[in-house]
C-alpha cells in the first residue's frame, strides 16, 4: 500500500477533503488511515471521481483496517453499465446501505436462473439488503452511479469470493452485454414499490 500523498492528490485536481488519512491500495481500492473516520458528500463525490478514472467503472473505500479484518466495511460507488459478475461468499453473509442511485439487486440460483429481482435505491423500494445465505448474486446499475455501504464478514481471501461458472468473464463482452440486456429487460417489469 501506498499513502497517497497530499501533493499526488493536488496535481490531479481531484482531492478528497481526507487525502491526508487515505492509503491507496490499487487504481479502484483506498484504505482510510485514521482511528476515527468521517465521510461527508465531498468524500462521496470524490469516489465517484475516482470511479470515472477507473477502467472497471468503480472505486471503494475501506474503512477497516485490512483484508484480514473480521468485519470489512466499504463505501462503494459504481458507474452506470459497470459489469459486477454474478457471485457469492461461501459461508459470509453481506449487506448493503444505499447511499445514492439505483439499482436492481439480483439472486441466482446454482443454475444461474433468476430467482429474485429486487430495487434498490433511496426514493422508493428497498434501502437496505442483507443476505445471510451464499446465494448468487448481482447489480444492475440504473442511475449514472450508485453509490452505497456494504458489510461483509472477512477475512478476505482467495476463498471469499466465487464468480458463477455461468458468468461471463470480464473479457468476454459479447456475453457481457447479453447478461446485462437480459437483466435490463427484466427491470423493466418491475414495480418499485
Amino acid at each position: 500500500m501506498n499513502l497517497v500523498d497530499e501533493k499526488y492528490l493536488m496535481n490531479s485536481m481531484e482531492i478528497s477533503p481526507n487525502s491526508n488519512k487515505i492509503i491507496q491500495e490499487s487504481l479502484e481500492v483506498y484504505y482510510y488511515n485514521s482511528d476515527l473516520i468521517k465521510i461527508t458528500n465531498n468524500d462521496f463525490n470524490w469516489l465517484k471521481q475516482q470511479a470515472d478514472k477507473s477502467k472497471e467503472n468503480k472505486a471503494r473505500i475501506c474503512t477497516h483496517l485490512d483484508i484480514n479484518a473480521s468485519v470489512h466495511e466499504m463505501l462503494i460507488a459504481h458507474k452506470k453499465g459497470n459489469y459486477i459478475p454474478p457471485h457469492r461468499h461461501p459461508n459470509k453473509a453481506e449487506s448493503l446501505s444505499v447511499i445514492e442511485g439505483r439499482a436492481i439487486f439480483f439472486i441466482f440460483s446454482l443454475e444461474g436462473e433468476i430467482k429474485q429481482a429486487i430495487p434498490v435505491n433511496t426514493k422508493e423500494g428497498t434501502r437496505y439488503l442483507r443476505i445471510n445465505k451464499d446465494f448468487y448474486h448481482t447489480l444492475l446499475i440504473e442511475s449514472d452511479y450508485f453509490v452505497y455501504h456494504e458489510v461483509a464478514q472477512g477475512p478476505f481471501n482467495e476463498f471469499s469470493l466465487q464468480i458463477a461458472d455461468w458468468s461471463p468473464s470480464l473479457n468476454d463482452p459479447k456475453g457481457i452485454n447479453k447478461l446485462l440486456n437480459n437483466l435490463h429487460n427484466i427491470s423493466q417489469q418491475l414495480s418499485y414499490s
